[in-house]
Parts: C-alpha cells; structure tokens; sequence
C-alpha cells in the first residue's frame, strides 16, 4: 500500500508503456507476494510517494500468531489480484478480437 500516485508500467520492444495510474490506498505487487516471483511491471513514482512494503515472508508468522487478521490482511489483495487478472484477461481478448492484431500486422 502507499501514500502518493505511481505510474505502473513494462518495458516493450516500442520502449517504456505506461499501465495506468495508482492512487494513494492501492496495493501493487500483491502478485508477487501470493506467487513468490518477481514482478512483471515497474513503479514510477509520478509525486511524492510513501510505501509500504511487505516482505514475502512476513504473512506467514502473522498467520501463525492471528489466523484471522492473516486472513483479513490477504481478502483485500488477493480479491485485487482476480480482479487484475479478469481485467487483463478481458484486454487480451479485446486485442485478439481487434481487427488489426498483431498477427495481420506481421504476416
């Protein structure tokens, strides 16, 4: 979670691709906590920003200690998590179905 506004944005072939704008409350990087893996996208700050930051290890003695905040804590991110899935998901499909995907545009 942070305090601020963040750019979310990958790396192309095109060069920097900006994701979309964060605003102060918003969790990023909850992937990568549930899956343990690095992320896909950087974090630009675009003003003045207070993070704070999870370790991947810290759910687990809260989980031992508080079963239920562990379980209060994760319900926000992981809901957050499906959420970004269905909404890229949706955004593939919308690409695939665009008359212009990239596979006419290269063939």
């Amino acid at each position: 979670m942070f305090v601020g506004r963040l750019c979310v944005a990958i790396e192309t072939d095109g060069g920097e691709h900006r994701l979309r704008s964060m605003v102060a409350g918003s969790f990023i990087g909850e992937m990568g906590l549930f899956s343990r893996e690095p992320g896909s996208a950087s974090s630009i700050a675009e003003q003045d920003v207070l993070l704070y930051r999870l370790s991947v290890e810290s759910p687990e003695p809260m989980a031992a200690v508080d079963p239920a905040l562990a379980n209060a804590f994760h319900s926000p991110p992981f809901r957050l998590a499906v959420e970004r899935l269905r909404f890229a998901s949706s955004e593939i499909a919308a690409l695939q179905a665009s008359p212009h995907s990239s596979q006419e545009r290269f063939a």
